[in-house]
């Protein structure tokens, strides 16, 4: 984890010198001979940078070398939010991050055909007891995450609140959050996936990866309004 490193320092993309050549031809025969952008230089601003962190079902016992059991798993796993959050403060100018939840496996996914809009649990409705691998402790990293976020659900929406607001209203209360000032916004994208045991890539074989059409889309839909959001905020 060392050896991981974030520049801070603004970058100019590969495509940007191009795209702006083609768009002074585009406005070349314009009154003036200049578009827009030229003639309001303030008017571009940098956006700010967005970064997606998902662990997704590979924190688990098999990743970790020695006698680990599932409360080194978890421990570990809480260290590692309060060290990723703390990372992230630390850079300026600030990123938008969003921590998606870890999403669901189903076990023994092939008995299933359809969605099920009620379903609260990964296990298997013919087979109650049986497990698979680590993903009785997925949830259990999502509660942490919620924890160490300080996520609540909002009124707005149920499925997630802005950490940057509760770190506003934890600073006019003289308290602190483990995020700082970095907007930290947990994805709670448990609750809608959970639902779809029928969704799954290849079952019986693949009861964890989602490839059916509806679920990752959701999560998309999910990310992309969570950033729409926040522009609103900040230079829109």
């Amino acid at each position: 984890m060392d050896s991981f490193k974030l520049k801070d320092e603004p970058r100019e993309p590969d495509w940007w010198p191009l795209y702006m050549h083609q768009r002074k031809l585009a406005y070349s025969d314009l009154p003036g001979g200049h578009d827009f952008l030229d003639a309001q230089p303030d008017f571009r601003k940098r956006e700010r940078d967005v970064v997606i962190v998902n662990v997704g079902a590979h924190w688990s016992e098999g990743e970790f070398q020695g006698n680990t059991t599932d409360y080194h798993v978890l421990l570990g796993y809480e260290k590692m939010v309060d060290y990723i959050t703390k990372r992230f403060q630390a850079i300026s100018p600030s990123i938008n991050v969003y921590w998606r939840a870890v999403a669901p496996g189903h076990v023994q996914c092939e008995q299933y055909s359809t969605a099920e809009p009620f379903r609260k649990t990964i296990n298997s409705t013919k087979n109650p007891e049986k497990e698979s691998y680590n993903w009785y402790l997925m949830n259990a990293m999502n509660e942490i995450a919620k924890k160490r976020l300080q996520y609540k659900p909002s009124d707005r929406t149920a499925m997630y609140k802005h950490t940057h607001a509760a770190n506003q209203e934890q600073s006019k209360a003289g308290t602190k959050s483990p995020v700082g000032n970095t907007s930290v916004e947990f994805l709670d994208v448990w609750g809608m996936s959970i639902q779809r045991p029928d969704a799954h890539l290849d079952p019986p074989h693949d009861c964890l990866h989602f490839c059916q059409l509806g679920v990752v889309s959701e999560w998309n839909e999910f990310h992309w309004q969570s950033i729409i959001f926040d522009s609103v905020f900040s230079d829109y």
